[in-house]
């Protein structure tokens, strides 16, 4: 089973392909430039903190978010910075934001669907979620939305939607299927900047019967 990369990687990749991320600053384990996070602090004014292990089934470990004050962040990492953990401070982003927020899957080179929610948190909260808080599309980059096995969609954000597919479709275009995090945001930011904020990607692996329940999500006709 082909692993996805780690999430500084992965990060780093989405900007790489031209996609608009937060700013932000990587350390191996055992590392970290407490002068560097200072500087960093100083350019954003609002930075988050979060670690991770390269074996990705070890559960969360502590972080903080949008923090506006030196002091507090520079304290929490000290006391809650795992040695054996890579980290990524990146810049802050208002997470009481109503927003749109949530993920874009390409299941093969055209046909994706799009999952997502409008309200506070960030794209992961998805999981969190009852269907009915969800809005789920399914579309073909090259035919358009197929509206009928939309679900809970009126057609608001399609302008928005069709960019983000266009924006995504060429992005590593030898992983699919994969979900690719994103948010939208009415003020400009990150490293573009730009409106469209980029997280993380991953490759999504599930059994056969799995990958079908989900596909069927979009591809079924609404009940």
């Amino acid at each position: 089973m082909q692993r996805s990369p780690l999430k500084h990687v992965r990060l780093q990749q989405l900007k790489d392909a031209g996609l608009n991320t937060v700013d932000f600053l990587w350390y191996p384990p055992g590392k970290l430039n407490e002068q560097e996070v200072a500087d960093f602090f100083e350019r954003h004014r609002r930075v988050s903190f979060r670690q991770f292990k390269e074996d990705g089934r070890v559960g969360n470990l502590r972080e903080i978010f949008d923090v506006r004050n030196l002091d507090p962040l520079l304290s929490f990492i000290k006391a809650n910075r795992h040695a054996d953990s890579y980290a990524i401070v990146n810049q802050g982003v208002d997470l009481k934001a109503n927003t749109i927020r949530g993920c874009f899957r390409w299941f093969d080179l055209y046909a994706f669907g799009i999952e997502f929610f409008i309200g506070q948190g960030n794209p992961r909260r998805i999981e969190k979620k009852k269907d009915s808080e969800l809005i789920q599309i399914y579309g073909d980059i090259e035919s358009g939305f197929e509206h009928s096995r939309c679900r809970n969609w009126d057609g608001a954000y399609s302008g928005l939607l069709k960019e983000l597919g266009q924006m995504t479709r060429s992005f590593l275009t030898g992983f699919r299927p994969i979900i690719i995090e994103f948010e939208w945001h009415t003020s400009q930011l990150g490293w573009k900047p730009d409106n469209w904020l980029f997280w993380e990607w991953r490759i999504e692996h599930l059994p056969e019967h799995k990958y079908s329940e989900r596909l069927a999500k979009f591809f079924s006709e609404p009940a």
